[in-house]
């Protein structure tokens, strides 16, 4: 095991990036030190010099009026974490993972550049943290796994719904029979106060481009959807979806309203997904960044139904009992031993968790929980969606990564 300090490039420097840094910094505020980030690296300099210290380029403003976003963390400085380190600029990423000094590569960038820094890395022997989704498609994340188990090196992935409190939350709960056995569970999130029906969505024209994306909403969610779905009710048999463009042109306009990029679309903006469940259960969702009209969600987002209750959102309706609250029947049937497991160290942020159990996997040796081949796996399903509406018939994971290698989304999608 190693006792100095690991030492951490990070690739990217868009808006996602606070995000990871207020994490790096709850883990140094709950006492875990073994570790600093030693290089930065961006497209252009000013975008690195913008996070080093006050005094350069200005943050950038709010994206949304969501603080509950991760796009919408607070600026924050590496001066503020690591004040005493001297962190190197770098504007080549490739450079970067072959010349500097590193134990650690945490790729914060769009999903285009994941695969190559990952194997990249991976042959440089340093481990490998990527933002979700793992890859563009489900060819390059096979490859990243395999090239990670090639080196002996740690590959995770930053889904940070795996690690939100209410999920873990949400896996106590059925992992303890609380619930029973699960019979349904819905989603829905038609519509967005922000970017529906036609704005460029987080105002990241990638997005919606399949070349740089991988997909659209059934991959950028989706991995969100389906690892949440797995991790509380169980592995996923087949998918039986649909997806569709029904915007195939966005537009990007400033804080005046006037126009500043128009974008053509190639990636779904709309998915509606019905899954079964190996246990016998059922789910449905369905998303979009679409709609000409107000957004509609189901109360707290996603309704679990069990053979013992139901979770609508945060609210617990246990046969029997009386109405309560996720986290007040948390606080009162989770013994110590329970609480700590799932909120090591009091920790409650969810990128701060992935970061946590990701450097105990380097120290002890281990694969991530979320690691590599979990990412592979829900990105399958996200490409399992897609060929599903291609087919029209149910599809599952292990198709996918057996007989598709790669979807071809941008041929498969169906436009209205």
């Amino acid at each position: 095991m190693r006792s100095e300090r690991l030492r951490i490039g990070i690739v990217g420097c868009g808006r996602i990036l606070p995000a990871h840094l207020h994490a790096y910094k709850a883990l140094i505020d709950a006492g875990v030190g073994d570790f600093e980030i030693t290089a930065l690296c961006a497209r252009k300099l000013e975008d690195v010099e913008r996070f080093l210290a006050p005094g350069g380029p200005p943050p950038r403003p709010p994206l949304t009026d969501n603080p509950g976003d991760p796009l919408n963390a607070p600026h924050i400085y590496l001066s503020d974490l690591f004040p005493d380190t001297h962190v190197q600029s770098w504007t080549d990423s490739e450079a970067m993972i072959e010349e500097a000094d590193l134990d650690v590569i945490d790729v914060t960038a769009s999903v285009a550049v994941h695969h190559p820094a990952a194997v990249q890395a991976a042959a440089k022997g340093r481990h490998v943290m990527v933002q979700k989704p793992i890859a563009g498609n489900v060819r390059e994340a096979a490859e990243m796994v395999a090239a990670a188990e090639r080196a002996g090196i740690a590959l995770g992935v930053m889904e940070n719904v795996r690690y939100e409190p209410s999920v873990l939350m949400e896996r106590w709960l059925v992992e303890k029979g609380h619930l029973g056995t699960i019979q349904m569970v819905a989603a829905a999130y038609l519509g967005t106060h922000q970017w529906s029906p036609d704005r460029v969505v987080a105002d990241t024209p990638w997005r919606h481009r399949v070349a740089e994306a991988g997909g659209g909403i059934s991959v950028d969610l989706g991995v969100h959807f389906f690892q949440r779905l797995r991790y509380v009710c169980g592995p996923i048999a087949r998918v039986y979806g649909s997806v569709r463009i029904f915007e195939p042109v966005r537009y990007k306009r400033n804080a005046a309203g006037e126009l500043v990029e128009q974008v053509e679309v190639d990636a779904d903006d709309t998915m509606f997904c019905q899954v079964e469940f190996d246990g016998g259960g059922v789910a449905h969702l369905s998303a979009s960044w679409a709609g000409h009209g107000p957004p509609t969600q189901f109360p707290g987002g996603m309704v679990i139904y069990g053979s013992r209750g139901a979770l609508q959102g945060n609210q617990l309706h246990l046969d029997g009992q009386p109405p309560t609250t996720l986290e007040e029947f948390f606080e009162e049937h989770a013994t110590e031993a329970e609480r700590e497991a799932i909120f090591p160290l009091g920790i409650r942020s969810s990128f701060a968790q992935a970061y946590l159990d990701f450097f105990k996997a380097i120290r002890e040796g281990r694969a991530p929980t979320y690691d590599g081949r979990e990412g592979l796996l829900d990105l399958a399903l996200c490409a399992a969606v897609v060929e599903s509406s291609r087919s029209h018939r149910p599809f599952s994971a292990e198709e996918v990564l057996s007989e598709l290698g790669e979807v071809a989304a941008s041929q498969t999608i169906q436009r209205s």
